[in-house]
């Protein structure tokens, strides 16, 4: 059957706001060094905006793989952009961990455990559905 190529056109917003997210982030991890001067309070608060651009990194970059997948990716690749972008995210909050110093990463470490868990089960689940697409498709347009 023939990819869906009307995907690419509603990708564009998406990865422009993916973009957006990366930049915001690049910039907090920029001036990490500004919270780690600071009381633990403020790094406590920083590590939360990286967390919370992390996940919505994670989000993002579900939605954007499932719209490549519906558009002709194949499957290595689509479970590969997806490692890569859980990969990516936790990469983000490693730097941050080591920007904050040592008394910051008790703070940042949690967060690195729960992103990395709630990123594996988030991808396994999209992983999952898209399977069951692909499934119910076939069988669709072998019954017609």
């Amino acid at each position: 059957s023939e990819p869906d190529r009307t995907g690419v056109e509603s990708i564009k917003p998406m990865a422009t706001i993916y973009a957006a997210t990366l930049v915001a982030l690049v910039i907090l991890l920029a001036i990490g060094n500004i919270f780690a001067g600071g009381s633990i309070d403020q790094r406590t608060r920083a590590a939360m905006l990286v967390f919370v651009g992390s996940m919505l990194l994670m989000i993002l970059g579900a939605e954007i793989a499932r719209v490549l997948r519906r558009t002709g990716m194949t499957p290595v690749g689509f479970v590969g952009f997806l490692l890569t972008n859980l990969l990516l995210g936790g990469l983000i909050l490693a730097v941050f961990a080591d920007l904050v110093g040592l008394e910051g990463r008790l703070e940042v470490a949690p967060l690195i455990g729960i992103y990395l868990i709630s990123g594996i089960i988030w991808y396994a689940i999209v992983i999952l559905w898209c399977i069951v697409k692909a499934i119910t498709g076939r069988r669709k347009s072998k019954t017609e």
